[in-house]
Parts: structure tokens; sequence; C-alpha cells
């Protein structure tokens, strides 16, 4: 997928460049929460 999450080269240009991004997380995937920026009713905002 060019566009998508699996243009992996396009990511890790992104990450060697140190450039932070927002994207959604795949339904289903797993991660860890390194910090806690907001969390309200309506706004969940974490550094995963």
């Amino acid at each position: 997928m060019v566009g998508g999450f699996y243009h992996f080269a396009f990511w890790k240009k992104l990450i060697e460049q140190e450039i932070g991004f927002i994207t959604r997380i795949k339904k289903g995937a797993s991660y860890q929460v390194e910090r806690v920026l907001t969390n309200t009713y309506d706004v969940k905002n974490q550094i995963i």
C-alpha cells in the first residue's frame, strides 16, 4: 500500500528524521502508553 500504513520506507524516513505525526491506530493493534497528555470524556491524547 503506497498511501497506507504498510509503506514502511515512508514511515522509516519520518522516524529517522525524528518527525512526529498523528495517525489512527489499526483496529485490534497492541500498544503501550508512554505518557497521557489529556484524558477527558471526549478527548484521549496519549504518546504511545
